[in-house]
Parts: structure tokens; C-alpha cells; sequence
């Protein structure tokens, strides 16, 4: 079905006069993946139009700060209902794209205009993806853009605005259950994944010891056949072409599931921001990245006549040995070679004090100011692959049940306060928190204080009631969830709301 024929069910906006800017159109559909020889069914986003962009093998929606506003119609041309999450980015509550709590889903053969002003806080990389369902797994997900100057006085500034964007969107697919690899083998049923999750739980629910701080785990109960960068496999690569001395800015988005990596880089890189927000610049050649998390980078290619291929790989943190990556060359002669979808050893795991010990080398450009009166929340990580994950309980959103109710354990600030959330984790993983509608700024881990980055995703340390704490300014009223983004734990209910108190809300 064209989107030209596609009829609108909903106009959103935030009530202010829209430019003459049309709007971009952004369409759901149905579309095969081919793996090698294996073709998949898989959701995918497709689109046209002032905001879309296409290149190095993927696309999505690239704004200039300043000069527009987030201007997108959705079109669903699934049969079944969609909704579409802006991960990252701080609309008013009703354009936040979750189904009921904030938004009502697009049926099938419908549309949505969303429609709303970016502040500088915005700018950066985030991505689109469906918050219904198992969609995001399925497929549901882009890039998303916001072109701007890094902020005056930052180190390297002219730089960073003529570097070339090489954009690296990381997907994992085909999950299936550890101990049954029969699970999911089309790579679109995971409900019989979740079934397996929920059959796990009712074995183990009536005895748990929600006392009891779990030991570091050193697996995950969900693993996957493939690892894709920008919907390729090392087995056949994306590769862009650059000239030796060229500046990158490589924009890589965590668009997965349930894993996480550790970058690798074939030279010395320069971080710049993590989940949009800009960093006080750090050099290296790894970096841990999380479910849902973003990490920008400066690159500069080596002149060098005798080298002219950098790959950048996504190595899996666990014990799976899996890759994906992408491939920079240099010259028309370049030879691309044979990549292996695994690796001779184990990378190690995100979450075993690794990726947390990175963390704490973080620090924001841009910090929270200091502020004495802190109202603090204490939530404890307990049960098992998000079932009764948060203080004993879950909380689940339709479609995973069949009817919405609002959150009966809310965490209610009042506008305008200093708000610090710390999360101690009883549960044996590690579990990246995204909370909606703000920014936070990373201040603990493990009883470590630190004034480190803001982000939108932070990854607790594994098990050992450890704990990781962040702060924000509550000044976007609304109903937000906060919640794990790793998909399976988020279906079981790994998820509570913050919401300000007193305050009318548009529907």
C-alpha cells in the first residue's frame, strides 16, 4: 500500500505553529532478510522525504538542529498494530510512543504525525523503534540524527563539525532460548522464547529467596544466531569508502535486543558523546557499549599506503565468541577479506566489572549544578529474567497483557525537583535501565561516587547487590517509564513509571 493512500488516525503536535516543513514519511512493513543462503521475515522501517537518509547500508531520520523541528508520519502497513518510541529524544508525554501510557498504537492501514521542537539537549545520535510488543526485535528500528555544533569550548570542535557521519546500527536476531535451540527457528516467533522464559519462572517463583544476593551470572538465557551491523553480517559486510586523512564521526547505536559488545577499532578513536550527550573527550581502541546505548567517535583514517581496510567490530559480551562490524577502506584496490562470524576467544562480559569500571571513566561535558535537596528513590533488582523485577513486583503493557492499567507503584516526583534514583541489583545479570523523558547524570556505582556521564541507558554491575545511582532535574511532566531495554526482561515487566505529582497532562 503507498503512504500516499494511508489515512491519518491521529494528529499530534505540541501546540505550537508548525513550520512549512513537510513532513517526513516513515512506513512499518514486511521485508526479507537474507542471511547467506537463509531468507527470514523480517519488520522493517522505510521512508522518504526532507528528513530521511540513506547510507552505509542503513537509514532513518537526520534533522538539522535549529533549522527544523521532528517532523515524522508514521504509516503502519503491518496487520497488526504498531507504536513508535523517539528512544532518547524528550517530546512532551503524549508523543512519547508508549501504547496507553502515552500513546494509542497505530492500527493497521493507519497513520501518525508526530510533530515536535528539539532543544540543544537533543541534538546528537538516538534511534526510532517500536515499543509494542515483540516488534523491536522483529525489526522495528532506525537511526536517528540530530546534526549540531558540539558546545563552545569543546576540545576539537571544528573538527568534529567537518567530520564525515559513518553511522553503525547494531542488531541482534534470531534469538532463541539457551537450553532449547529449537526455540524461534524462523527468527519471527519469540513468544515461543518467552514462553520458555515464563515456563522457567513458574518453576523456580514459589521457592526464590528475594534475600539472597545473587553471584555474578555468566550467561544469558537468550542467545542469538546472527549479529548485525546496519542489517549485515561480517559474512557480508558493509563496507564505506573514505581517503586517508579523513576525519569520522562513527555513530554507533545499540539497536539490539539483549546484547551487548565491546567495540574494537583499527586505530587509536577519540570519544566524543555517549547517548547524545557530550563527554569530556577520551582516547582509545575499545569500548563497552550496552542494549540501547550510542557512543560517537573521531576517527581519523592513517595515511598509509601499505594498509587501506579498517574494519570496526561489535565483538558479543558473553561467552559466545559472535561478531558483527562494518568495514572503512581507503582507495579503489582495497581487498576486502573473508571475516569469520566468530572469534578464537571470549571477549568477557559487559557486566562483570569491565564495562561498569569504563563507566566511572566518564565524565559530562555538561554536568547536573549542584543542588542540596535530592529527593532520593531505592529500588532493588530482584526475581529472575524480569519477572518480579523491580522490589518484588512486575508491570506489563499491552500487548503482553490484554488491558492497559496505570502502574500502581509509581515513583511520583514534583516538578522542578532534584530527583536520584539508586538500583541494587539482588538478580544475578547485568540490566540497562532507560528511563523515558530525560536525561540522567551517572553519580555512583558500587558505592563509588563519581560525576560522570548523562545518558538516557546506564548498565547495572551483575548480581552481588551492587548498586548504580543517577540523578535528573524533573522538569518534563508526564508518565515515564523506567524501565530494563533488554526485551525479554521488559516483556516479563521489568518496568515502573516516574510521574510528577499534581500536574494535568494533555491527552
Amino acid at each position: 500500500m503507498d503512504a500516499a493512500f494511508v489515512p491519518l488516525l491521529l494528529l499530534s503536535s505540541v501546540g505550537y505553529a508548525s513550520g512549512a516543513l513537510a513532513a517526513t514519511n516513515v512506513r512499518v512493513v514486511l521485508e526479507d532478510l537474507v542471511i547467506g543462503d537463509e531468507t527470514y521475515k523480517r519488520y522493517a522501517m522505510k521512508g522518504d522525504g526532507p528528513q530521511w537518509f540513506e547510507q552505509d547500508g542503513t537509514a532513518g531520520i537526520k534533522v538539522r538542529f535549529g533549522d527544523d523541528s521532528f517532523k515524522v508520519v508514521y504509516h503502519n502497513l503491518l496487520d497488526v498494530p504498531t507504536v513508535i518510541h523517539q528512544h532518547g529524544l524528550t517530546p512532551s508525554h503524549n508523543l512519547d510512543g508508549v501504547p496507553y501510557m502515552s500513546t494509542p498504537p497505530i492500527q493497521p492501514s493507519r497513520s501518525s504525525l508526530v510533530e515536535f521542537p528539539l532543544t540543544y539537549e537533543n541534538t546528537g545520535t538516538y534511534f526510532l523503534h517500536s515499543h509494542y510488543g515483540f516488534q523491536h526485535e522483529l525489526g522495528v528500528g532506525a537511526p536517528v540524527i540530530v546534526e549540531a555544533p558540539m558546545p563552545l569550548g569543546y576540545p576539537l570542535r571544528s573538527r568534529i563539525r567537518r567530520a564525515k557521519d559513518v553511522v553503525m546500527m547494531l542488531e541482534d536476531f534470531g534469538g532463541y532460548f539457551a537450553d532449547n535451540e529449537t526455540t524461534n527457528l524462523d527468527g519471527f516467533s519469540p513468544n515461543e522464547v518467552y514462553q520458555e522464559l515464563v515456563d522457567a519462572w513458574g518453576d523456580d517463583s514459589g521457592e526464590w529467596d528475594y534475600e539472597e544476593c545473587m553471584a555474578p551470572g555468566d550467561g544469558m538465557d537468550v542467545h542469538f544466531r546472527y549479529h548485525l551491523c546496519n542489517s549485515k553480517t561480517l559474512l557480508d559486510p558493509v563496507v564505506v569508502k573514505h581517503r586517508p586523512g579523513d576525519d569520522l564521526r562513527i555513530r554507533v547505536i545499540s539497536g539490539t535486543t539483549m546484547s551487548n559488545y565491546k567495540l574494537e577499532f583499527p586505530v587509536n578513536v577519540t570519544l566524543i558523546a555517549v547517548d547524545g550527550q557530550p563527554v569530556k573527550p577520551k582516547r582509545m581502541d575499545t569500548f563497552w557499549i550496552a542494549v540501547a546505548q550510542r557512543a560517537d567517535f573521531l576517527m581519523t583514517i592513517p595515511r598509509t599506503k601499505n594498509k587501506k581496510v579498517f574494519p570496526i567490530f561489535a565483538r558479543v559480551a558473553s561467552d559466545k565468541k559472535q561478531r558483527s562490524g562494518l568495514v572503512i577502506t581507503t582507495g579503489s584496490k582495497a581487498n576486502v577479506p573473508e571475516y569469520s562470524l566468530t572469534t578464537d576467544d571470549a571477549v568477557g562480559d559487559m557486566g562483570d566489572g569491565v564495562g561498569t569500571k569504563q563507566e566511572m571513566t566518564l565524565e559530562a561535558w555538561k554536568p547536573l549544578s549542584p543542588r542540596r535537596d535530592v529527593h532520593w528513590f531505592h529500588l532493588n533488582i530482584t526475581g529472575d529474567n524480569g519477572f518480579n523485577a523491580i522490589n518484588r513486583v512486575s508491570y506489563q503493557l499491552p500487548p503482553t497483557v490484554p488491558t492497559y492499567t496505570p502502574n500502581p507503584n509509581p515513583l511520583v516526583v514534583k516538578y522542578g525537583e532534584r530527583v536520584c534514583i539508586q538500583l541494587r541489583n539482588f538478580n544475578a545479570d547485568a540490566h540497562p535501565f532507560h528511563m523515558h523523558g530525560k536525561s540522567f547524570q551517572v553519580v555512583e556505582i558500587d558505592g563509588q561516587e563519581f560525576n560522570g556521564a548523562m545518558r538516557d541507558v546506564v548498565l547495572t554491575p551483575k548480581g552481588d547487590c551492587k548498586t548504580v545511582s543517577f540523578c535528573f532535574d524533573a522538569t518534563n511532566p508526564g508518565v515515564w517509564p523506567l524501565h530494563c531495554h533488554m526485551a525479554y526482561h521488559l516483556y516479563a515487566g521489568m518496568l515502573t513509571t516516574i510521574e510528577y505529582e499534581g500536574v494535568a497532562l494533555s491527552s
